[in-house]
């Protein structure tokens, strides 16, 4: 949750549209390599945000996920509205999920809902979030300060029979 006396959203100029492209690699029961990129999207008070990261190849990955959020810019950051997920696993069907983020509830996938919270980000606009918290409270990135962040999640799918 992003502090009741963070400065006001005018204090930080929200940056144009934009993209950044990274290179991935790792160690997950071998060494594992990809890319992702980030692409931040405004129109006057509406962002989105793409996030898509493959893992393999490019010609033929292993997983790809893509994350999208869409809202609006208000006085306490991004408040988004709408998420949407889609996760490709090799040799399997395609896995969407969307996530309605209201004022007053969440619409999870299958119809169910759960309250909303002042300040709830979704998987994609998470990382805008903290870093327009951290450009106007720098003093919180150090060592031993905490920062609460309300995180409306996707539920957790079981595998999918072999």
């Amino acid at each position: 949750q992003v502090a009741a006396d963070a400065a006001p959203a005018a204090v930080v100029e929200w940056p144009p549209s934009t993209r950044r492209r990274y290179l991935l690699s790792g160690w997950y029961r071998g060494d594992v390599h990809g890319h992702a990129q980030v692409q931040w999207l405004r129109d006057g008070e509406r962002y989105q945000v793409h996030l898509d990261v493959v893992v393999g190849p490019s010609f033929a990955p292993l997983v790809s996920r893509r994350m999208v959020s869409d809202g609006v810019l208000t006085d306490s950051g991004l408040r988004p509205q709408r998420y949407d997920e889609l996760t490709q696993v090799a040799m399997r069907a395609p896995h969407a999920l969307t996530l309605y983020l209201g004022t007053r509830s969440v619409q999870l996938a299958g119809g169910r809902s759960a309250p909303a919270r002042e300040g709830m980000q979704d998987a994609a606009s998470q990382f805008v979030q903290m870093t327009w918290l951290f450009t106007l409270q720098p003093e919180r990135l150090q060592p031993g300060q905490v920062v609460d962040l309300l995180l409306a999640e996707l539920p957790q799918q079981s595998a999918p029979p072999q």
